[in-house]
């Protein structure tokens, strides 16, 4: 009986071990092989779970501009302490990170960090790496070459003459008396407070959708201008897709517009893959439902604008970003400019969730 607890309590300890090799080389690697990024200069405190970053709002500052305050007092290249007592590096030079940038098959993203992104943003080009990152890439940069860029012009004038109109309606509205910023604008006695970041990040998740898969989230409430449509669109297939759509941009505010996710249940999934198992919880399902909505439109495009390139009313020269991901999809002979359905469903919701993300944080 003795004999029979031991191999248990020894499998336990064996599997405890195994879920928990990476927390546990984190910790111990100071002690035999100590970082070259101990002898640079950098900030106190923290805690060997957490690290420096997560105490950086109970100091009075917002995570980005502690770091502007570390930057000023340790200089452009800093070390600072993440969780599990890992050195990292903190750089504002623009040689460094150029050539962290460029040589991005050298300097890989943690496991941790790559699930936070694929959780959070998508399984696309973001946290890919190696030669797959490189073939993603070339797939889409035609899309955001020099003359993409230039046709672009007219959305971006459109919706920021979209802005200016929700700008307009605010400041006319003097008897709003809803408050908070959530709603972009608030009443303070005889003016109107507006929160620029809120309403330009809006307005550039409406561009970025018109521009790479011309949906008009219409995140403005206008649609007075842009009206989003693709090279094949047809009135009622525009209507349809965006009926689609409409549930999409409240499902992205649900999960970064609010602080119901369960952080700590998902900083221990980041570490320990074991954890990763139970997706029970209300966070979980909150993530799901919004990538499930994501790959549901996603498939959709896709097997929209296939119809469209078959047809022939697709320019061969159209570079937009849904075009390009459709026809990688169709390539059935050169290895290095074909994706699978489900990788392009990533790179829309990277580019959906991304923009969604930019504007909370």
């Amino acid at each position: 009986m003795l004999w029979l607890l031991a191999r248990i309590l020894l499998g336990l300890v064996v599997c405890f071990v195994w879920a928990t090799r990476d927390i546990l080389w984190r910790i111990f690697k100071p002690l035999f092989s100590p970082s070259p990024l101990m002898d640079l200069k950098g900030p106190k405190g923290g805690n060997i779970i957490t690290g420096q970053i997560a105490g950086a709002p109970s100091n009075g500052a917002e995570p980005d501009i502690w770091f502007l305050r570390v930057s000023e007092k340790y200089g452009p290249v800093t070390v600072i302490r993440a969780p599990w007592n890992t050195c990292m590096l903190w750089t504002c030079d623009h040689k460094a990170m150029s050539h962290i940038l460029v040589n991005s098959d050298l300097y890989h993203r943690p496991d941790y960090a790559r699930w936070w992104f694929g959780t959070f943003v998508g399984r696309g080009v973001i946290i890919a790496h190696g030669e797959s990152h490189s073939r993603q890439r070339r797939i889409m940069n035609p899309a955001f070459g020099v003359s993409p860029i230039k046709q672009m012009t007219e959305v971006f004038v459109d919706k920021t003459l979209d802005l200016c109109d929700v700008f307009r309606s605010l400041i006319d509205k003097e008897q709003h008396q809803s408050g908070g910023v959530e709603n972009g604008g608030v009443k303070n006695n005889d003016s109107v407070v507006l929160d620029m970041s809120l309403w330009l990040g809006r307005a550039a998740l409406d561009m970025m959708t018109i521009i790479c898969f011309q949906i008009n989230l219409d995140v403005l409430g206008t649609g007075s201008h842009s009206q989003g449509k693709g090279p094949g669109d047809k009135g009622e297939e525009q209507k349809e897709r965006g009926r689609e759509s409409d549930e999409l941009y409240p499902a992205l505010e649900e999960l970064f517009g609010t602080n119901d996710l369960n952080f700590s249940l998902l900083f221990w999934k980041s570490w320990i893959p074991l954890v990763r198992l139970w997706t029970l919880d209300e966070s979980s399902h909150k993530i799901e439902r919004c990538h499930g909505m994501i790959r549901t439109l996603a498939k959709k495009l896709i097997k929209e604008r296939e119809k469209e390139i078959l047809a022939g009313s697709v320019d061969e020269e159209t570079r937009d970003l849904l075009t390009l991901l459709t026809k990688a999809t169709m390539e059935k002979v050169n290895k290095d400019r074909m994706m699978s359905l489900d990788e392009a469903c990533e790179q829309i919701s990277t580019y959906f969730v991304a923009g969604e993300y930019s504007i909370h944080y």
